[in-house]
């Protein structure tokens, strides 16, 4: 029981710090001049953004780099290119996850968990609208500027198949970096 306590607390911490580091690039001008200089190298700074859009501790200041490089790019090269980037984090992740190293993290198991001991998934092979439900839910959080880590646990526990995995981790993203990057372009 301490250690799902002590595990809880830990996740408060990773995205009260992310949300902390989000704040600060939002404040302070040195911050704010380091993401304007993504700018400088282009889309492959879109890339770098897009890898970083996917951590839970790195989403916000993924989020607003790509909400500037949005102002002063074409936002469509900028959505795929960092789709690509967020991919691949979320394969990484994915990979991490499938390997049971998550237990030092506990999302992944927790959710697992959850699953099998109500039976989810033996009721979700069954119903047809849920075998499809559960994993676009997981998707639209990969979409969202949420942290991907839960999206990937629920496709993760699902028993979703890696190479559609692929598929929708890209497209997802692209439409989440999308969305972000063109309000940049508006604004």
């Amino acid at each position: 029981m301490i250690g799902v306590i002590q595990l809880k607390n830990l996740h408060i911490v990773i995205m009260s710090l992310g949300v902390l580091v989000g704040v600060i690039f939002l404040v302070s001008p040195e911050a704010k001049l380091y993401i304007e200089s993504l700018s400088n190298l282009g889309y492959l700074g879109a890339l770098f953004a897009g890898f970083f859009f996917s951590s839970m501790i790195t989403t916000v200041p993924a989020t607003i780099a790509l909400f500037v490089l949005g102002s002063t790019l074409n936002p469509f090269y900028i959505a795929v290119i960092a789709a690509l980037g967020a991919m691949l984090a979320d394969f990484i992740i994915f990979k991490i996850f499938e390997h049971k190293l998550s237990h030092h993290y506990g999302l992944f198991d927790k959710i697992k968990l959850w699953f099998r001991e109500r039976k989810f998934l033996k009721y979700i092979k069954n119903h047809k609208i849920l075998k499809y439900s559960i994993p676009l839910i997981g998707a639209l959080i990969i979409a969202s500027p949420l942290p991907d880590e839960l999206g990937i646990a629920i496709l993760g526990a699902s028993k979703y198949n890696q190479k559609k995995f692929f598929l929708v981790a890209f497209i997802m993203n692209f439409i989440g970096v999308l969305g972000i990057v063109s309000l940049g372009r508006m604004l």
